[in-house]
């Protein structure tokens, strides 16, 4: 990585050097407005939107009402200090510095809201030569020595961090352009055109790229299927330029129309191998991959089994899971279970109502059990209890784990380790039993609700050695966690664990470092004073995990909302906001209507799972506390089409 790192820097600067065009580029740009974070909502759900997320801290701002007021002033060394400050991440506001909100009013038109931190990205790029020159003396060194180290070590997690808190400096653009440049060598087109967008939009020293730059969005572009834009770019690339530019020494005409540009791009940049394939030969997540679109390398399906081993240990049990699969199938429920199973270098990993259990995948011998331990959280029913009460409860709880529990059943893997929610408990209305155990003896139903859980990672070479465990009341393996609840499984990327959490009304993406299970960062998502995870027991049993294409993470709520976060920035770029089928339900248990007129729906009545799929880029979403299926722009957030109704429908991925 660093070797491939300092060479890019080098062609890079040689490239600078080498390049120009036949009629220069005008010293002043206009800086258009990219509109990275919005709001995007159907009529009606104004009021919920802005209830929903989190509105910015009064200190932050105050930074920006202060740089606001010095520009108007032309008091531009105060402005600097107020915007980089804020961008930089420092100040009085602790941790909340480190975050992005989103700012404006809710009921604006959609494309006009913004996230903090990008409206002081445009102000600053806004300001006049003057003050941008302050800009570079105060913050240039520094941004420059952490490019340079970044540069030297391969640290593509410090170009990010340039690029982000730096990006008006040189260096902070020249940050930007080597991540662009390094997603399209990841084959990553759509998260580079991303990148090097920002330098076109909020860079008015983007001039010093061309025309490379241009070629390179512009192929970025095509290559992720949005030819228009790419059209555009060249179109506007011909207009400045005088019609030709210099590539590698040689002058070269530009196209003048969209189909000549998409060809003339194809000359430029060779035909394009297909490097990557969307088949997966490991299963290691839940639908294969971080978009959600895996497809399997299996064949022709065959109906003689290998090996076959029961979802339960207890006999008692598997005979209940039989009765229930039976009656889901005589009432016509398309009842899919809530167990994923993984495939991971030859073991498979499945879980059972107990236990997380390490199969081989040649032979089917177990290999290893977790928790090695008999106190296991969901206690089977003693084969000699006859009570009728303590059986149904125990149904209902079995019935509730296979088929409903989503954070429980699902798991993922970066290839090293298992990664699973435990401690989950039961939900509000597993609460209100209590078991009768033989003799009479009376136990309160362990399936009673927990305000926190805990995230596991358990050692596949070492058969279920644990690693860490993070989370509960004290935090465990890092104490900043907490309190916290997770919603669902991780989203292992690039040795980073991307997951959702709740943490004191907040919904928040929390990122972990795989191997340890420490905090590296996270970013409040949304606020749910009146929502408490302890009382919803929908949105407990549906759990949310983020899905990921093209540098955007996307990060369902189960809370009438859903919002994407650039990853390399960590900066909100939009917001969604949908009418949910759910009542509100406060901390006390009582009921708050939302949407009143829509009836709550069971297990079979809605949507069976919430994860966000991106494909071509747009985000579909079945959200299961609402009755609609939706599709949004990856990049925009803007509806694709209008919600469809789920009615009676029966909608099936392949």
């Amino acid at each position: 990585m660093a070797f491939t790192l300092r060479r890019r820097w080098a062609i890079f600067s040689l490239v600078l050097a080498s390049s120009y065009i036949e009629a220069p580029f005008p010293s002043s740009v206009v800086v258009g407005q990219f509109n990275n974070a919005l709001f995007a909502q159907r009529d009606g759900d104004d009021e919920y939107a802005s209830s929903i997320f989190v509105p910015a801290p009064l200190e932050l701002k105050r930074h920006l009402s202060v740089a606001k007021k010095a520009l108007d002033e032309q008091r531009y060394s105060e402005a600097v200090i107020q915007l980089g400050e804020l961008l930089a991440g420092r100040g009085e506001a602790g941790e909340a510095v480190m975050q992005d909100y989103f700012i404006g009013k809710v009921g604006e038109p959609a494309g006009t809201q913004m996230s903090l931190k990008e409206e002081a990205l445009r102000l600053i790029g806004s300001m006049p030569p003057k003050g941008r020159e302050l800009y570079e003396l105060q913050f240039g060194a520094e941004a420059r020595a952490l490019l340079d180290q970044g540069i030297q070590n391969g640290d593509v997690d410090a170009l990010t961090q340039v690029a982000r808190r730096y990006f008006h400096t040189k260096a902070g653009n020249e940050a930007s352009y080597l991540l662009g440049r390094y997603e399209m060598d990841m084959d990553h087109p759509l998260a580079a055109g991303m990148a090097l967008q920002r330098l076109v939009d909020y860079s008015p020293e983007s001039n010093r790229f061309e025309p490379e730059l241009s070629v390179l969005l512009a192929t970025c572009w095509a290559r992720a299927g949005l030819t228009e834009k790419a059209a555009e770019v060249i179109e506007r690339l011909r207009q400045r330029s005088g019609g030709a530019i210099t590539i590698a020494g040689e002058k070269r005409a530009l196209p003048s129309t969209g189909e000549e540009a998409l060809a003339w791009l194809d000359k430029i940049n060779g035909s394009r191998t297909e490097i990557a394939s969307n088949s997966a030969f490991q299963w290691a997540m839940f639908r294969g991959n971080a978009s959600r679109t895996a497809r399997s390398n299996g064949g022709t399906p065959l109906l003689n089994s290998r090996w076959r081993l029961p979802t339960a240990n207890d006999p008692a049990d598997e005979r209940v899971l039989r009765e229930i699969a039976d009656d889901y199938t005589k009432e016509g429920v398309a009842a899919i279970p809530s167990l994923q199973p993984l495939v991971v270098d030859g073991t498979v990993l499945m879980r059972s109502p107990r236990r997380l259990i390490g199969v081989d995948f040649r032979t089917g011998k177990r290999v290893w059990e977790w928790p090695h331990s008999n106190d296991l959280s969901l206690q089977p029913t003693d084969s000699r209890a006859v009570n009728t009460g303590n059986s149904a409860s125990r149904r209902n709880e079995l019935s509730q784990r296979v088929w409903e529990d989503t954070p429980y059943g699902q798991m993922s893997s970066d290839g090293r380790a298992a990664f699973f929610l435990d401690d989950l408990g039961g939900t509000a209305a597993s609460a209100r039993s209590v078991r009768v155990m033989p003799f009479g003896a009376f136990r309160q139903n362990m399936a009673f609700p927990n305000s926190t859980n805990s995230m596991v990672a358990l050692d596949l070479a070492r058969q279920g050695y644990l690693k860490w465990r993070v989370g509960g009341e004290s935090g465990l393996d890092e104490p900043k966690l907490a309190g916290a609840f997770f919603l669902g499984a991780p989203l292992p990327l690039m040795n980073r664990l991307y997951c959702l959490a709740e943490v004191n009304a907040e919904i928040r993406l929390i990122v972990l470092d795989a191997d340890t299970g420490r905090l590296e960062w996270s970013q409040q998502l949304a606020y749910l004073e009146n929502r408490v995870i302890t009382a919803d027991q929908l949105r407990r049993l549906a759990g949310a995990s983020p899905s990921f294409a093209d540098g955007v993470l996307i990060c369902p709520t189960a809370a009438g909302a859903i919002v994407a976060i650039d990853a390399s920035t960590r900066s909100l770029r939009w917001g969604y906001v949908y009418q949910t089928s759910q009542p509100m339900i406060n901390r006390f248990g009582g009921f708050q209507p939302h949407n009143s007129g829509s009836k709550s729906q069971e297990f079979g009545e809605r949507w069976v799972d919430g994860t966000a799929t991106i494909a071509n880029g747009c985000v579909l979403i079945t959200p299961v506390e609402s009755d609609e299926f939706y599709c949004v722009d990856l990049l925009t957030g803007q509806a694709k089409w209008e919600p469809k109704k789920r009615g009676n429908l029966l909608f099936v991925g392949c």
